[in-house]
């Protein structure tokens, strides 16, 4: 079974160290501390009805709750710990990190599946029913799909596409 740790530890690579707020103009990630968004961290204080976060909370994130909202709000979304192969899971994962809710929507497309958004056990057993390569490999070409549509859309997006790329391709298939 894939592993949250072993993915964990690989993020540091692609949204640097904890402390690394970034307001970029036109990122419309807005603000952000090591991948996670402003609007990210509010929805998660929300849903453990924790105070509103501010901007300087966003700057001031503890490592501690930076998992844990990796955890909950992508791991989890994802049931990375029922699926079988890491690799596979850390795709999933990333598409869900890097696309929102089409991150899941367009691999349940892949697989047959009404894209609900929701990985119930339909869409874990799916995944590990595939062959693995083959299915990273879908996964992969949809996401690369998936950055041209948005950047076609939103052309102010173009200055991101070589750091996206290079993290798509970054996550490799391992049996």
């Amino acid at each position: 079974m894939a592993d949250l740790n072993i993915y964990a530890a690989k993020l540091p690579t692609w949204e640097g160290k904890l402390g690394n707020f970034t307001e970029t103009p036109n990122d419309l990630g807005g603000a952000t501390n090591c991948g996670i968004t402003l609007n990210t961290f509010i929805g998660y204080r929300r849903q453990m009805q924790l105070p509103t976060p501010t901007v300087d909370d966003l700057k001031n994130l503890s490592y501690t709750e930076w998992l844990a909202i990796l955890k909950a709000d992508f791991w989890d979304k994802w049931q990375g710990d029922l699926l079988e192969n890491q690799s596979v899971a850390e795709c999933c994962v990333e598409f869900l990190w890097g696309s929102g809710m089409q991150g899941i929507k367009i691999p349940q497309r892949l697989l047959g599946l009404i894209d609900d958004g929701i990985v119930g056990n339909a869409t874990v057993a799916a995944v590990n029913d595939q062959n693995q390569q083959e299915f990273h490999a879908q996964l992969v070409n949809a996401k690369i799909s998936f950055i041209n549509q948005l950047i076609l859309n939103h052309p102010e997006q173009e200055k991101f596409r070589n750091g996206w790329m290079r993290r798509v391709n970054a996550f490799t298939f391992a049996p």
